[in-house]
């Protein structure tokens, strides 16, 4: 997940292509035309997120609440395939909401990122691979 400022979401918005430059084959050139610095951008690997909220639905005999994994309030996608779906935004209002989610509890770097793209205003861009 990186966090962007509304005009460089506008340039990625209209070119997706951007995306393997910022989270792939990462270009510095790009970033730093897009004002995307190191701690913009945080990871969760999805199958250790499961697995402890499996492990924390069975030590409480609750069932697990597939969605609560990943349960980001995404606005949209954008036209790059990441390999498990399209890569996925989220607007400022959307980061705001998402700063209290599962997800964020559960990584500190991701609270710090979703709580920033909230106080800025910021788009967040998200992959899933």
């Amino acid at each position: 997940m990186v966090r962007v400022s509304p005009e460089a979401f506008r340039t990625i918005e209209s070119d997706p292509a951007l995306i393997d430059a910022i989270l792939f084959e990462v270009k510095q050139d790009v970033l730093d035309r897009l004002g995307i610095e190191d701690e913009h951008s945080a990871g969760v690997d999805y199958l250790s997120a499961s697995e402890a909220l499996e492990a924390m639905a069975e030590s409480t005999g609750e069932e697990l609440d597939e969605d609560a994994i990943l349960d980001l309030k995404v606005t949209g996608e954008l036209g790059f395939d990441a390999g498990y779906g399209n890569a996925f935004y989220l607007d400022p209002k959307a980061a705001k909401k998402n700063a209290q989610s599962m997800i964020a509890f559960m990584d500190e770097e991701m609270a710090t990122v979703l709580n920033e793209a909230a106080e800025h205003g910021n788009y967040l861009i998200g992959i899933i691979s």
